[in-house]
């Protein structure tokens, strides 16, 4: 059994750590008809946010319904489920407690679209919600206006320590009674037929039982001991029965079979004590030293400490070794700015789940708010440096030279914070980079910017970043000057007008501007009508010899082709074909002889 669930805290009072945290829970709960908000638990992994959830939904008396990290939590899964339990009450009139768990890891295909879907329900929710996440900021902005938000924190080694000792306390005991159980079951068990009919032996045979069944033995004795129970059971609901005077009821090859079973769990009894034997001369070598060893390298994290001391008494060599954990950047953001060892920011860097390209942008956004003076240069000068080698890694794909940025913006800008002749600000509060939520606030502008600077590319013939840095800036002017001849020419909409004029898209200037371009392109279009028929008039004064008829395809086969008509060459056929080709090539010069025709 996994030591985990089979301790895991009932009542909020039994939830180890965060007493500051459990009474503002307990208290939201208390508040929820007037107070409609969800609660968000958030903090690292193993602090008791889901353990707690659970814990008041049984103080409450609440209905429990689970959507974890392991279920698909897409648009309609959650909105089938979640949603429709906020909206529907119980037939009891009990409230239902929804617990949406790690509600920061909502991506994927499995997971698509299970944000909005859990925003809607938190505004919409007629049931108490409660959300867990480990990152406050991998949950969206609009999600945590609609929350209360309560942090847990890292469970204290005092704590964790004292939980673990319960724990191997309470295991040697149920060792020790498991042995007394199977010592039992030898005797009783070693003749079933004299049980069968005895109700008594039958009790006890089951009341032995029970402490096995809550060992941490592997699957198949779990089992074995399940089946057994069953059978147990079975023979003593047959015996009532009997005794209620309906033992003709009572199918031979039922009973038959349950004595089976009985027979051969005594047969595996030797094995089961072989195996309560290991558990129990596991839980003997642990000693103090060894627990403090694995509460140390759990770090906070309580969950993880009890699957190292499970892993620790059920393996042959009890070891203890330190956890791989994902550190937070915020822990990266103090060392750096405060360590007196400049070391130890550069390791604790290794354990950010952050790339350096996205660790600078941490350390840009939050030097203001750590240094000041001298030290402040200094340290935005070696990052600086860092930015060299990020662009050279970007340019050259050669991701070795990461190593280079990331020692210089942890351990230089380390270096350069010590040497501030003003002290840094211990205290200060560090943010993640504001400059992700600029983009994602100005994703629609810059794809309307991009736009507008693959229209000015395509018809000066240059590169897209090129008109959007040099060119762009250029037709700005040029549109507020002329806003008809440059929409003409480029063929802009009314959003791009709108952006090249900084107007709105329904100022009067953007649609007289659209309203007048119409005009010119007509006025255009007629012209050009004109200058071609012209020109094919003049042509033929000049070629009398040649009888050109209206011309509507030309095929790959070096011969124009319609579905009336065709050119009818005087000498011969390729001359005919070279005059067509170039009355085609001078119509489509014709079209756009200068992409700002109408603005010069």
């Amino acid at each position: 059994m996994d030591l985990v669930e089979k301790y895991r805290p009932r009542t909020l009072s039994e939830v180890r750590g965060n007493r500051k945290a459990l009474e503002e829970l307990r208290k939201w709960a208390l508040n929820w008809p007037s107070d409609k908000s969800a609660a968000l638990l958030y903090g690292r992994p193993g602090t008791g946010k889901t353990s707690a959830a659970i814990a008041l939904a049984n103080d409450m008396g609440w209905q429990l319904l689970e959507l974890n990290a392991s279920d698909k939590r897409t648009q309609g899964i959650i909105t089938e489920t979640a949603g429709e339990a906020s909206k529907n009450a119980t037939l009891l009139d009990a409230k239902k407690l929804i617990l949406l768990d790690e509600i920061d890891n909502l991506h994927g295909t499995s997971d698509r679209g299970g944000a909005k879907a859990v925003t809607e329900i938190v505004k919409k929710t007629r049931e108490p919600v409660i959300l867990t996440a480990n990152d406050l900021y991998g949950v969206s902005s609009t999600l945590r206006r609609y929350c209360t938000q309560i942090p847990f924190f890292a469970i204290r080694e005092e704590s964790a320590q004292k939980a673990i000792l319960d724990i191997w306390d309470n295991e040697k005991r149920g060792a020790l009674r498991a042995k007394e159980a199977i010592a039992d079951l030898m005797d009783r068990l070693e003749e079933p037929n004299q049980i069968q009919n005895n109700e008594a032996d039958l009790a006890a045979v089951a009341a032995d039982l029970t402490p096995l069944a809550q060992l941490s033995f592997d699957f198949n004795l779990l089992q074995k001991i399940s089946e057994v129970s069953a059978a147990v059971s079975h023979m003593k609901s047959n015996l009532e029965e009997a005794q209620r005077g309906q033992g003709d009821a009572i199918e031979l090859s039922a009973v038959s079979a349950e004595l089976i079973t009985l027979k051969n769990f005594f047969f595996e009894l030797g094995i089961l004590q072989e195996a309560v034997s290991d558990v129990s001369h596991s839980l003997d070598t642990v000693d103090l030293p060894s627990i403090e060893l694995i509460v140390k390298n759990s770090k906070g994290d309580l969950r993880s400490a009890i699957n190292d001391f499970q892993a620790f008494i059920g393996g042959a060599v009890g070891e203890t070794a330190a956890r791989d954990r994902a550190e937070s950047s915020f822990n990266l953001m103090r060392s750096v700015f405060n360590d007196t060892d400049a070391k130890k920011p550069l390791i604790l860097s290794y354990a950010v789940d952050e790339t350096p390209e996205d660790l600078v942008h941490w350390i840009d956004e939050n030097l203001p708010r750590a240094l000041k003076g001298r030290g402040l240069a200094r340290a935005f000068q070696v990052l600086s440096k860092a930015d060299i080698y990020l662009g050279r890694t970007r340019k050259r794909q050669n991701y070795g030279l990461w190593r280079y940025a990331n020692e210089l913006m942890t351990s230089g800008v380390n270096v350069a914070a010590r040497t501030n002749h003003v002290q840094s600000n211990t205290t200060a509060r560090y943010s993640p980079p504001t400059r992700w939520m600029r983009l994602g606030q100005t994703r629609s502008k810059r794809r309307l910017r991009d736009g507008v600077a693959s229209k000015i590319a395509s018809a000066t013939h240059i590169s897209v970043t090129r008109a959007r840095e040099e060119i762009l800036p250029l037709y700005k002017e040029l549109t507020l000057r002329d806003p008809a001849g440059v929409t003409a020419a480029l063929r802009l909409n009314a959003e791009e007008l709108s952006f090249l004029m900084d107007a709105k898209k329904d100022a009067a200037v953007v649609k007289k501007g659209l309203t007048d371009a119409e005009i010119l392109i007509s006025e255009k279009c007629q012209h050009m009508s004109l200058s071609r028929g012209i020109r094919l008039k003049n042509m033929m004064r000049r070629r009398p010899h040649l009888r050109i008829a209206p011309i509507q395809h030309l095929s790959r086969k070096n011969s124009v082709t319609s579905s009336r008509s065709r050119v009818i060459a005087a000498k011969n056929e390729k001359a005919a074909h070279i005059t067509a080709k170039n009355i085609l090539m001078s119509s489509k010069r014709d079209r756009w002889e200068c992409p700002l025709s109408f603005a010069c």
